[in-house]
């Protein structure tokens, strides 16, 4: 039996999971009701698009919405990954719909539901998909297609009110009136099985009594249509006009939101506030103050990369040694291992060049305009913005994207600030010039422990 300083110990190796309990949000709330509210206001057959990047809370989201909804809906969840190996998704939904049904005494819902699955094989078929190592070879052949479907239905519409049959059926089991359908992880699919799946949605699954609400990454959809039709220029707007008859993007979170969830992280996940003196754990916490406020940024803002930085950070100043330059600052410690997390070529950079160009101050100094530092221990001079934009420049185009780009140069302030109050406190030696030196020390043990 596991002690409890093991199990205690366990819980910082976990994985970063989404939320179950709307009492734990720190960030829907109101986006959490507007979506509430356009559910229950569509007519079915209604597709709705919900599109965020990994880790934005695509997943916790249907979790807080099954909650609060599964009084008046009959909810299927379809975790689209799951299924990917069957290299059907099709057939793989209409099993999981109907799976309280295999009992049914009902023997022409049973031959419905027999021809359904009979048809998303001969679909897939069809559509002649296979997989090898690397590829997914997708050719349709559209005459081939009608003929394949031809032998199982005589129309599309008998398609549609063979699975609206199944769904009235499964609806009067459950006592409820609408199905909701939650399709989540279908970023995480190979691109064509992704695609062919959200047309079958539209074409085929889309009846009356149904609302599907299908979660993405619209990036990734976006490559997958332009790796299908072999063109960069292949954008993904025309295609979500096509398949959804709504398209909701998850907000981006305003600082103040995301400093009331990273308290919650660090009380009530982390419990950091237990091992950490109190001034180690307000500046910690104030630190997400100075997250950017950028519409549209994305640093410290995913939830799920948040809770996986921290993660890694209480790991670190939990088992690291003491002698770690790690544990000198934990302000900067988190604030690299963000770095790494959203501009890994730079974090790169800077833990494999000890006395090369400082590219953070020279963002700083390109950013701010400023030539010089006024501390307590005196002025540190480090010369005008058009030097060190020349100094980046020669450095090749990815640092001079990152001074140009306005969420990196907000994150190189927010290490200097960050470095230049560690300094004032007596940290870091003698000197503010060493700092590229200290940050690629702290890279370096970054890398040692973390690679």
């Amino acid at each position: 039996m596991a002690s409890k300083s093991e199990e205690k110990n366990d819980k910082w190796l976990k994985r970063s999971e989404p939320l179950f309990s709307p009492e734990e949000d720190k960030l829907f709330k109101k986006f959490l009701t507007y979506v509430e509210n356009t559910i229950r206001s569509v007519e079915s057959p209604f597709v709705i698009g919900l599109s965020g990047e990994w880790g934005k809370g695509k997943t916790t989201l249907f979790n807080f919405l099954e909650k609060d909804l599964e009084k008046d809906f009959a909810i299927v969840r379809f975790d689209s990954w799951k299924f990917q190996k069957t290299e059907n998704l099709s057939y793989s939904f209409v099993e999981h719909v109907i799976s309280d049904l295999r009992r049914s005494g009902n023997k022409a819902i049973k031959r419905k539901i027999d021809k359904i699955l009979q048809f998303s094989v001969a679909l897939a078929d069809s559509l002649g998909v296979s997989v090898s190592t690397k590829v997914v070879n997708v050719k349709p052949e559209f005459s081939k297609i009608y003929e394949n479907i031809k032998r199982i239905y005589s129309s599309i519409k008998d398609i549609e009110t063979d699975f609206q049959e199944i769904v009235k059926t499964l609806l009067s089991k459950k006592k409820k009136s609408i199905m909701l359908v939650f399709i989540d992880d279908l970023d995480r699919c190979l691109p064509e099985f992704s695609l062919s799946f959200l047309e079958n949605i539209k074409h085929f699954f889309a009846v009356k009594k149904v609302v599907f609400l299908v979660a993405m990454d619209e990036v990734l959809l976006e490559t997958a249509l332009q790796i299908r039709y072999k063109s960069k220029d292949f954008t993904s707007k025309v295609y979500l006009e096509k398949i959804f008859d709504l398209f909701i993007r998850l907000p981006y979170y305003e600082a103040k939101n995301i400093r009331e969830y990273i308290e919650f992280l660090c009380k009530k996940k982390y419990s950091l506030d237990e091992f950490l003196e109190k001034k180690q754990y307000e500046d910690l916490v104030k630190l997400v103050e100075g997250i950017p406020k950028i519409e549209n940024s994305g640093i410290l803002t995913n939830p799920r990369k948040l809770d996986r930085i921290l993660k890694v950070f209480v790991r670190g100043i939990r088992s690291i040694p003491e002698k770690s330059i790690i544990h000198e600052s934990y302000s900067l410690f988190f604030l690299m291992l963000a770095l790494r997390e959203y501009y890994y070529e730079i974090f790169s950079y800077i833990q494999n060049n000890e006395s090369n160009a400082n590219i953070i101050l020279s963002t700083f100094a390109i950013k701010t305009g400023e030539s010089k530092f006024e501390t307590r221990k005196g002025t540190f001079s480090f010369g005008d913005a058009e030097s060190h934009r020349k100094r980046l420049d020669s450095l090749g185009e990815l640092f001079k994207e990152f001074y140009q780009g306005p969420n990196s140069s907000e994150i190189a302030e927010l290490l200097v600030e960050t470095y230049r109050k560690e300094f004032e406190d007596g940290k870091f030696g003698a000197s503010i010039s060493n700092m590229h030196k200290n940050l690629h020390k702290l890279a370096k043990e970054i890398n040692i422990y973390f690679y």
